[in-house]
């Protein structure tokens, strides 16, 4: 092939980092025609979602095209019958969610092509009406992390200032409710302290893609060693971080400039719960945000307000976690700390 004609050929969005459509050279000959996609789409849509999210659509696309190739089934335009032999196939061990988010794959990368798609075609949208029913909607996710596994926790803690470090994250991870990449993403300015404790605002999340922005409460608990606000207070004035990210490594000592990785918050909700006895195999960071609910309407807060202080658009998204605000009925009030 020439130059020109590899300059020329219509351009994709590359698998890493967005939707993931095949490249020109990558697709089966004869099964996939992409229209040519500009540099500007390109960039719209990459900035249009959240990392995390880019990263699922992109790892879909890519199970889609392999199904695709072993079945010789066309992945686009895809063929509704196909699109439903395939949810079926993932049925035998993945969630309904999971399934519902593999089709919003295929359906933005069918959109982003031009290409036809009906995504509530029949044969679809009564296959997982099917699925769901047979499976029913409940997902086991994470265990939740109730307030004497964080109290067994705090124990095993360092008294160093990584370990300061360490106890903030679990206990503003466990009154805020917050998304792991939420919590690394907060920075000095996001902070409103109050008499009654601090507001935090939360500039971008799952639930808020076009950024408007939330904020929620956190109230001071009744036990100094136990109270995330405290705990707060305590790792800003130990690493005298006055701006930028208030969550980062810890290195000879030192913070260091850099935030820290979503990943580490995990991994430090598994570290300290092996540590102190509670097994980590079903321990996620995500544990604390389930933790919140669960704990907070045990001990009295009304759903609503776990609701709240989770960000949840339905109610029965914080009832499935069962197992610019003021502090009045906050549901970090409510975990016992």
């Amino acid at each position: 092939m020439s130059d020109n004609a590899g300059r020329n050929a219509p351009r994709s969005l590359p698998i890493k980092g967005s939707i993931g459509l095949l490249a020109p050279a990558e697709k089966p000959a004869g099964t996939l025609s992409i229209p040519a996609v500009d540099d500007r789409l390109i960039a719209d849509v990459t900035a249009a979602y959240a990392p995390n999210t880019l990263r699922a659509y992109a790892a879909d696309w890519r199970d889609w095209l392999a199904w695709c190739e072993r079945h010789h089934h066309a992945p686009m335009p895809a063929a509704p019958a196909a699109v439903r032999d395939y949810l079926t196939d993932l049925a035998a061990a993945k969630k309904v969610g999971t399934l519902r988010r593999r089709l919003a794959a295929i359906a933005q990368a069918h959109e982003i092509a031009k290409a036809p798609f009906d995504r509530h075609d029949p044969a679809i949208r009564f296959s997982l009406k099917r699925l769901a029913r047979e499976r029913g909607e409940h997902q086991a996710g994470r265990r939740e992390l109730m307030t004497r596994d964080i109290v067994a926790m705090l124990g095993v803690i360092p008294a160093t200032l990584r370990g300061t470090r360490d106890r903030a994250i679990l206990l503003v991870g466990f009154a805020t409710g917050m998304r792991r990449s939420e919590l690394v993403e907060i920075k000095v300015n996001d902070l409103d302290w109050r008499r009654d404790g601090v507001m935090i605002r939360i500039a971008r999340s799952k639930g808020d893609q076009e950024g408007r922005g939330q904020s929620i409460g956190v109230v001071y608990g009744k036990r100094e060693a136990t109270c995330p606000v405290r705990a707060l207070k305590r790792w800003l004035a130990e690493s005298a971080i006055a701006d930028g990210p208030i969550l980062r490594g810890v290195a000879r000592g030192k913070p260091t400039e850099r935030r820290l990785s979503d990943k580490i918050v995990w991994r430090i909700v598994k570290r300290y719960a092996e540590q102190a006895g509670i097994d980590p195999a079903q321990l996620g960071a995500h544990s604390l945000r389930v933790g919140h609910a669960t704990q907070s309407i045990a001990n009295g807060a009304a759903p609503h307000e776990a609701q709240q202080q989770l960000r949840h658009r339905r109610l029965e998204t914080t009832l499935r976690y069962n197992r610019g605000r003021s502090f009045k009925g906050n549901s970090s009030g409510k975990l016992d700390l």
